[in-house]
């Protein structure tokens, strides 16, 4: 018996440094830089679909995970939008939202404290409607060191510009990041919006401002009608627009970023299967975020990292930053 349990031990040591051996060569594949961040692996949880990084523990461990997003948070509480929020669209979603949150507050005291047990890298969403806010928010989170990151979401409305977001002027863009630049030395994220004429000035105009990387893209502007009502099903009218229907547009909006500035591009937009992950590294992505994908397939990002640790392999890459378009 004695023997018997000795070779179970063996056989299980030696198991568990094959894992581990395995999982370190995966790793090493796999990793990729955001500025100053180091991720194990490109693949991002985009925020408003991963909570405050808890949604899917009882499925998934976080630690699978690049880098985690939170849902955005602003300085004061927000109720979100009133009315329906979401609604399936064309294979796709439509979200109206409204950036609901506990406020910074209350994201201090309740939700910080939660993060530390996070295995990857922690990314904070910044929200406002002012410019102030932003730099607020930096400002206040600067002392925690579970957050490694602000990504800032320019696709708030500027309510002292009649609701105009942020992040369809260019001059505006470069203002804010700026601030912001100036609050923190936290590595910036600028998350930018499609919905402009110009992608490549805002890009500029992120860059100039201060920011590490960019992240392309938010929503698509989208609405649907209340055939018994004959009335837009948002009170908002139109809505954010997301989901597989959307890769194409996305990976263009990817492409056109990469073309327009040398900082590291975060590809998102419709991504739900493993050859969307690789387009979005081939068009120019250092890394690629997860987003409605998550409701439908909380597990996905296991499968996609081995689909991507053996696509690396099969090209004979020593990481998968020498696939990405330069």
């Amino acid at each position: 018996m004695r023997r018997m349990s000795s070779s179970t031990d063996s056989q299980s040591a030696q198991n568990a440094r094959y894992a581990q051996d395995t999982q370190d060569v995966q790793d090493s594949r796999l990793s990729c830089t955001l500025g100053s961040l180091t991720l194990k692996n490109p693949l991002i949880a985009a925020s408003g679909t991963y909570a405050f990084g808890e949604a899917y523990r009882s499925v998934l461990d976080p630690g699978i995970w690049g880098a985690i997003t939170l849902k955005s948070v602003t300085p004061e509480p927000r109720p979100g939008n009133p009315g329906q929020r979401i609604r399936e669209c064309h294979g796709g979603l439509l979200n109206s939202i409204g950036l609901a949150n506990p406020g910074l507050d209350e994201f201090e005291k309740d939700i910080i404290p939660l993060l530390g047990d996070l295995d990857t890298v922690v990314i904070a969403s910044l929200a406002g409607s002012v410019s102030s806010d932003y730099t607020k928010l930096a400002a206040r989170l600067n002392q925690y060191a579970v957050i490694n990151a602000y990504e800032l979401n320019l696709s708030c409305p500027n309510v002292r510009e009649g609701g105009l977001a942020f992040g369809a002027d260019p001059t505006k863009i470069e203002a804010l990041v700026g601030q912001v630049r100036h609050a923190t030395s936290k590595p910036l994220l600028v998350k930018l919006t499609p919905n402009v004429t110009s992608i490549a000035d805002t890009v500029r105009a992120a860059e100039a401002g201060g920011a590490d990387a960019i992240v392309m893209c938010n929503t698509f502007l989208g609405m649907d009608i209340d055939l018994n009502t004959g009335r837009p099903v948002f009170e908002n009218t139109y809505a954010g627009f997301s989901g597989p229907p959307v890769f194409p547009l996305a990976l263009r909006c990817v492409h056109q970023t990469a073309a327009a500035t040398k900082l590291p591009v975060i590809g998102m937009g419709g991504v739900s299967t493993l050859e969307d992950v690789q387009k979005m590294i081939l068009a120019g992505a250092s890394a690629v975020g997860l987003g409605t994908l998550n409701f439908t397939r909380p597990d996905a990002p296991v499968e996609l990292c081995a689909g991507l640790d053996q696509w690396v392999a099969n090209k004979g890459a020593a990481n998968i930053q020498d696939l990405r378009s330069n």
